[in-house]
């Protein structure tokens, strides 16, 4: 079986929050974050609140990333990272998710609807690099070879502009 994973960004972490609110609100999940202080080392801390507590603890840049998994095993659910984690491009607020139970063009369909996302991108396995501070319609990488669809908002309209090189 193929793992799928979404990725989606922002500029404010609400649309990020939302989106994972979208995508696990039925998930059981066991948290771990990484402190803007240990972020050198790469070094998480168990989290002992709920996602709503640590995303709090983002906004306020106390956190600079945390990873979701479920709740009895190892499995890694997903993360959220600040922008320009690790001073790597782009400058948004990046989440993504892994494991979701419901077919991949629901789950972009979705996420479409979030208010705020800059891009939705379904991919293959892990998620796709991004070249510049900023993800627009000209510089997403839309032929990777890991991208089963993906929609990035055009910056003078908003509206979606949706590929999908591969169908559902």
């Amino acid at each position: 079986m193929t793992l799928v994973v979404v990725e989606f960004g922002a500029q404010e972490l609400s649309p990020v929050s939302q989106a994972f609110g979208t995508l696990l609100s039925d998930v059981t999940l066991r948290l771990e974050a990484l402190p803007v202080s240990k972020q050198a080392e790469m070094n998480y801390d168990q989290f002992r609140g709920s996602l709503s507590d640590a995303f709090s603890k983002l906004a306020s840049d106390e956190l600079s990333s945390v990873r979701l998994f479920g709740p009895t095993d190892s499995t890694l659910l997903g993360s959220v990272y600040c922008p320009r984690f690790s001073n790597e491009p782009p400058n948004l607020w990046l989440g993504w998710a892994e494991g979701v139970q419901r077919p991949w063009a629901q789950v972009l369909d979705e996420l479409l609807a979030v208010e705020g996302l800059q891009f939705v991108a379904v991919t293959v396995e892990e998620t796709i690099d991004h070249c510049c501070d900023q993800v627009t319609a000209d510089n997403f990488p839309w032929k990777h070879w890991r991208l089963l669809a993906a929609a990035v908002r055009d910056e003078v309209s908003g509206a979606w502009i949706r590929e999908a090189p591969t169908d559902p």
